[in-house]
């Protein structure tokens, strides 16, 4: 498993008062240009430079907007309009506002940076180059802390992933710390112990195995709290307890299928930081290999910044850590775990995994975006699939639900079955009727005859493509 997720600049040991969600301060140092071309130099079979061409072709001819951009860019309008940099890519000229779906906006600053990319490779980002120093005056004029080491010093990490034998000899793979599959590997492990686990036949006994999902979902947010880099704190024995059968079984014992509990009950009293500013792609080749890759700038449009020189939008990923003894924006208090320190990657919610079955063949490819929401949606889609039956396309499609223990809220899809809700309702759930996407959710399955399907979720528009 190969990690690029951003790191905290160096100097911010003297940090002391969070950054804001936007803004120079919120930016730390990207990693994605780093990791691609490192994952390239391993296992590439193309050249580089034919990688780029699509996509350059895309920014110069024009993307078209979706819906799913067009409800962003309406909803974040009143920022965008203030911002140059942003305003520039994102506000139609001839109307004075965002654009709309069925637009089409172009990105030449950008497709200048990705030919760059392409001759230059990670040095056009890093350095040493025209760009890179170009990129970094653009930080420094946004008032960020990145300094042209933390540039020059970035670089992805190579990672044992989680590895989690399940039932029927599958075993999953997924990102570990600061990514989000031990968590997962703990909610199929803890769902894998019903043997009775069922949904959509008999309303009692879906009622009971979506209520212990719940259960486990809220279990695990719990531990998650606990979690930070694993490359410079020591969290080696929570991941063995995550991924342990005994401790499932633990857990499965504790689960009451008549009644839920509040937050406490749960080993937890704090906050469960969101990020919902992710992208990810399911791939499989023709020889069988496999790719999950989730990738992120934190919230939508990140920090809000975007490079003049260089059409990059940066992220702001520094509010993913957590700072002692200052409340966050959600007025409750920081967790114990995930402090801010140089060089140090936040924890993250992305849980991209591939299962095998008994051969090591791969059945299945997934992942998703939606911050927080990310790993219970992966994990119902699994279930739905490999213990369920259900097409890719039918289990991914289905209404979802999430709880992360705090808020003590269960989230419910707008067109959740109403029957299910109240029976829910009465195990104590408190209920919450989303008007907006679950999670989002990008699968491939491999059925046993060989067959390939695949399916992008609706919720966000994407598309299956193969050749």
């Amino acid at each position: 498993m190969v990690g690029f997720l951003i790191t905290f600049a160096s100097y911010s040991i003297g940090l002391l008062k969070p950054p804001s969600l936007a803004g120079g301060l919120s930016i730390a140092v990207p990693g994605e240009v780093a990791g691609y071309h490192y994952i390239h130099d391993r296992f590439g079979s193309l050249p580089w430079k034919e990688l780029f061409p699509p996509t350059i072709k895309m920014c110069r001819e024009g993307i078209r907007v979706n819906a799913h951009l067009a409800k962003v860019l309406e909803r974040k309008e009143e920022y965008i309009i203030q911002l140059d940099g942003i305003k520039k890519v994102f506000v139609n000229n001839e109307t004075n506002a965002v654009y709309k779906m069925g637009d089409i906006y172009t990105r030449n600053d950008l497709a200048d940076t990705l030919e760059d990319i392409a001759e230059e490779k990670s040095n056009a980002v890093y350095g040493p180059s025209k760009r890179a120093t170009r990129l970094l005056n653009d930080l420094k004029a946004a008032g960020s802390i990145i300094e042209e080491s933390d540039m020059r010093q970035y670089s992805p990490k190579n990672r044992k992933p989680i590895i989690k034998k399940l039932r029927h000899n599958m075993t999953l793979y997924s990102a570990s710390t600061p990514g989000g599959g031990a968590l997962l590997a703990f909610i199929l492990t803890v769902l894998d112990g019903y043997k009775d686990f069922s949904v959509g036949k008999v309303l009692e006994d879906t009622v009971k195995s979506l209520h212990r999902m719940i259960e486990t979902f809220k279990y695990a947010y719990a531990r998650r709290t606990e979690l930070e880099d694993s490359d410079l704190e020591d969290v080696k024995q929570l991941l063995m307890l995550l991924v342990s059968d005994e401790y499932a079984d633990s857990i499965r014992k504790k689960i009451d299928d008549k009644r839920t509990y509040s937050p406490n009950h749960y080993g937890v009293n704090v906050t469960v930081h969101e990020d919902y500013g992710t992208s990810h792609v399911s791939i499989i080749a023709p020889n069988g290999d496999a790719v999950a890759v989730t990738s992120t700038i934190n919230s939508k449009f990140g920090s809000m910044i975007l490079s003049p020189s260089t059409g990059i939008l940066l992220n702001n990923e520094m509010d993913n850590f957590v700072t002692p003894n200052i409340v966050n924006l959600q007025k409750v208090p920081p967790v114990r775990k995930n402090h801010i320190k140089p060089n140090k990657r936040p924890l993250s919610s992305m849980s991209p995994a591939i299962i095998t079955d008994s051969n090591g063949n791969v059945m299945l490819i997934i992942g998703g975006s939606g911050g927080t929401q990310i790993t219970t949606s992966v994990a119902q889609v699994i279930m739905r699939t490999l213990r369920l039956g259900e097409d890719i396309k039918t289990a991914i499609d289905a209404p979802r639900f999430h709880h992360q223990l705090i808020p003590d809220n269960l989230i419910c899809e707008e067109n959740f079955p109403n029957n299910l809700l109240v029976e829910l309702s009465k195990k104590g759930h408190n209920l919450i009727l989303g008007s907006g996407a679950v999670g989002i959710i990008i699968g491939i399955y491999r059925a046993k005859n060989g067959t390939l399907y695949a399916n992008s979720d609706f919720r966000k528009g994407g598309a299956v493509d193969g050749f």
